[in-house]
């Protein structure tokens, strides 16, 4: 970062400086290191596959359960979160600001379909203010297109109609089946032609139950101004549960009871 520094010929108003450099260093340290901690570079927005992820739920948490509304057909949003470089931070950026959820009742029907709680044992909104609480608050930090809650969901559904995996991925002959089994280098090859050539995050899931793997979560990365960027470039990549080969991708199935 460019810095301009002023060059002072008196050689009292030198002495003076220098005289105050060590608290006004102190407190203009102590100001950065408070803007540091919720700084950002990029977004990762993130997506789940309903029926993946429903599996997931009932395979892996006792205490919870999934099923899926009629109303939920495709992709939908796990969530914006403003990250560093090489990190998962930050999170929880202002406690003082709590979710209110009467701040998105007109977005509700959308969220419900396109962010929905998965677990029927939480309050529909269980999704949203977690959402809101750890990434929601960091990501109204000097923004120019997030200033509230209200926004911050807003531009999450934006980039769900923009950025439909379920067309990016059908463009490619990669279509939900119950029988048929894709490559991990396919699903990367896909999304980074409809990216522009940038790649996305990729994971899978694996059921203990089947013995299978199946595709869960597709993470795009944004800059600031939103375009996209390559997450290799700024994730440490390590492990996404993904085989090289037979990854399922389910078809999305609903429950007897209709709601």
């Amino acid at each position: 970062m460019g810095r301009s520094f002023l060059i002072i010929s008196c050689i009292s108003a030198f002495v003076a400086a220098t005289v105050l450099s060590v608290p006004l260093a102190k407190e203009i340290g102590l100001k950065k290191a408070t803007a540091d901690k919720n700084y950002y570079d990029y977004y990762a927005f993130a997506q789940f596959w309903p029926e993946t992820q429903c599996m997931y739920v009932n395979d892996t948490f006792a205490s919870h359960y999934c099923l899926l509304s009629t109303t939920v057909t495709t992709w939908t949003v796990h969530g914006l979160w403003p990250t560093r470089n090489y990190t998962t931070e930050p999170n929880s950026c202002n406690a003082s600001w709590p979710f209110r959820e009467k701040e998105i009742q007109a977005l509700e029907s959308s969220l419900s379909s396109h962010w929905p709680t998965y677990e029927t044992d939480k309050p529909c909104s269980s999704l949203w203010a977690h959402e809101w609480a750890k990434h929601g608050t960091c990501a109204v930090i000097n923004n120019t297109f997030i200033h509230d809650e209200k926004d911050y969901f807003a531009v999450g559904l934006k980039l769900r109609t923009l950025y439909g995996l379920e067309v990016f991925l059908r463009n490619h002959k990669i279509i939900p089946s119950d029988h048929e089994t894709y490559e991990f280098d396919s699903i990367m090859d896909a999304l980074k032609y409809e990216l522009g050539g940038s790649r996305a995050l990729v994971d899978c899931a694996y059921s203990n139950e089947t013995k299978a793997h199946y595709l869960n979560q597709v993470t795009v990365c944004f800059s600031k101004s939103f375009t996209v960027i390559d997450c290799y470039s700024v994730q440490n990549v390590t492990n996404t549960q993904c085989p090289e080969k037979n990854i399922y991708y389910p078809i999305i199935t609903y429950p007897d009871i209709i709601w």
